[in-house]
């Protein structure tokens, strides 16, 4: 009888071990961090919890899944987020001639770029649009200096052509399932700006995923007028600085999850866009990391004096892109 407690208890330990460790290893845990409460995605980190289903902020379910790079991110589902996802295996997928016709074919000469965040050639990117008439209409008249497309949870919803001599238009992206790529959709503005700021880690914190330049123009800020800017990020929203307030600089670091942080920097306030708020530029040490003090990143929290900034959403992250 000794001997069959004996042989329990080490399977106990075992099994407890085996459980503990299983804790350990699973990084599928709910944030608690402003990052991830203020979005209507859910709380979690998409690349920590591939695969998944969960509930995002806005009440709608997502799923985590991966992009052409392998980078999960949350898109939508019909799934609820508390059932199993269902496969059915001897389903088959069929096209039809015109549907395979139809879809756009990526192949390995439109490339545009050497790396997913690095410079976009102009010319080639034009030759890979898939939109005859946007293409067309590019390749008839003078093309922009520089493109950018816009970052946002390592998907870019939104396409910037800078014309140089204060002139931009504005494109969004569409998400084409069937090949996990996107593709031009649609002219959506045409802007006139006075200055133009490239969102990039101008800090060169080593915390930040990318080093300053690697990843610049991932958000943009324009100067539309005296006091008025334009928000090219998380969807495109215009602004008013405060009390006659003008933006100096522009930070858009990239963090572990692919997310840009977006804030810039005046000479009498802190605008923290993404959260849509502003705060007096004391409240911070302006020869550190704005965004790092902020969030708590590597910093002692902090309770900051920050008031709601008023931006009117011109067109809502990720538009037209699903």
């Amino acid at each position: 009888m000794k001997y069959f407690y004996d042989i329990l208890y080490i399977l106990y330990n075992i099994l407890y071990n085996i459980y503990y460790l299983y804790l350990q290893m699973s990084p599928c845990i709910e944030q608690k961090t402003k990052k991830y409460k203020s979005r209507s995605s859910p709380p979690y980190s998409a690349m920590d919890c591939k695969g998944s289903i969960k509930k995002g902020n806005d009440g709608a379910n997502y799923e985590s899944k991966p992009d052409k790079r392998g980078i999960y991110r949350w898109v939508k589902s019909n799934t609820n987020a508390n059932s199993p996802k269902k496969m059915n295996k001897n389903k088959t997928v069929k096209l039809s001639i015109k549907e395979y016709k139809s879809s756009p074919v990526y192949t390995s000469k439109c490339i545009y770029k050497k790396t997913d965040y690095g410079p976009i050639n102009v010319s080639k990117f034009i030759k890979c649009i898939h939109n005859d008439t946007i293409k067309e209409s590019l390749q008839s008249r003078i093309q922009p200096k520089n493109i950018y497309e816009i970052n946002d949870n390592a998907s870019f919803p939104f396409v910037l052509f800078d014309y140089g001599n204060g002139q931009a238009e504005i494109y969004n992206n569409h998400f084409i399932e069937e090949t996990n790529t996107s593709a031009l959709k649609d002219k959506l503005m045409d802007v006139k700006y006075k200055q133009i700021f490239l969102g990039d880690n101008e800090s060169n914190d080593p915390y930040w995923r990318f080093k300053r330049g690697i990843a610049k123009g991932n958000t943009i800020l324009l100067q539309t007028d005296n006091n008025k800017y334009l928000f090219i990020g998380k969807g495109i929203l215009s602004f008013s600085t405060k009390d006659g307030d003008t933006i100096r600089k522009f930070y858009s670091p990239i963090g572990g999850n692919y997310d840009s942080f977006a804030c810039g920097v005046g000479d009498k306030y802190v605008y923290l866009l993404n959260d849509k708020l502003y705060a007096p530029l004391h409240e911070f040490d302006t020869n550190k990391d704005i965004i790092k003090q902020y969030y708590c990143y590597d910093f002692e929290c902090k309770k900051y004096k920050t008031t709601k900034l008023t931006m009117k959403t011109l067109y809502s992250p990720f538009y037209g892109y699903y």
